[in-house]
C-alpha cells in the first residue's frame, strides 16, 4: 500500500527549484534560478505570501508566480536567500516553482532556524536559511 504523498505545511522542510522569466518571456525560457531549503511557517511576521501560496502543495507539485516590479522582497519576507537569487527586484518576473521535498524539520533545525531569525533583529545581516 502506497503512503501519501507529503505536502507542504507548518515546520516541515521544503526544497524547492526556482525558474524565473521576465513577464515579457513566454513559458519555456526560464533561467533556473537554483533550489533551496526553507523550513515552512517560522517568519517572525508570520507566513509570507510565498508560503501562503505554497500552502497545501504536494511533493513534486508546481506552481506559478507571477510578481510587479518591487514585490520580491514582501513576497519572501524572511526568505532572504530566496529573494538574493531572483536579483533586481524593480522587473516583473514570472517564476516558475516545484516542491522537490517535503519532510518534517528535525527539532535542531527548527531552533537553528529560529535562532538565526532572531540574530538578525530588524536589519538583515543578509545571511540566508539555505544552509539547512
Amino acid at each position: 500500500m502506497m503512503g501519501e504523498v507529503p505536502t507542504v505545511g507548518h515546520l516541515k522542510k521544503i526544497t524547492v527549484s526556482l525558474a524565473a522569466a521576465s513577464a515579457s518571456e513566454t513559458v519555456g525560457e526560464e533561467t533556473a534560478v537554483g533550489t533551496h531549503d526553507f523550513i515552512y511557517g517560522l517568519g517572525p511576521d508570520g507566513l509570507t505570501p510565498f508560503e501562503c501560496r505554497m500552502e497545501g502543495t504536494a511533493e513534486g507539485g508546481e506552481l506559478l508566480l507571477c510578481l510587479k516590479p518591487g514585490q520580491i522582497p514582501q513576497t519572501f519576507g524572511h526568505l532572504h536567500g530566496i529573494a538574493g537569487a531572483l536579483g533586481g527586484y524593480n522587473r516583473s518576473l514570472c517564476l516558475k516553482i516545484r516542491v522537490c521535498r517535503v519532510v518534517p524539520a528535525e527539532t535542531r533545525e527548527v531552533v537553528k532556524a529560529m535562532a538565526d531569525l532572531a540574530s538578525c533583529g530588524d536589519d538583515c545581516c543578509g545571511h540566508t536559511l539555505d544552509h539547512l
